[in-house]
């Protein structure tokens, strides 16, 4: 049996890059659900309010 190579390299490596990954699904998954709740209203170029959009119905 041969012996096992020492752990050369940088161990937390994989460790930071799942924290990364984690992260940026999490910053994904908040800018979804805040721009989910968004009711942007669309102005002309005088400040009426445009057709089209979420803000037409007011």
């Amino acid at each position: 049996m041969t012996p096992k190579p020492p752990h050369s390299g940088w161990p937390f490596l994989p460790k930071f890059l799942g924290f990364i990954m984690v992260a940026f699904v999490g910053i994904l998954i908040a800018t979804y659900l805040i721009a989910r709740e968004a009711d942007p209203v669309i102005l002309d170029d005088h400040g009426n309010y445009r057709s089209g959009g979420h803000g037409s119905a007011r």
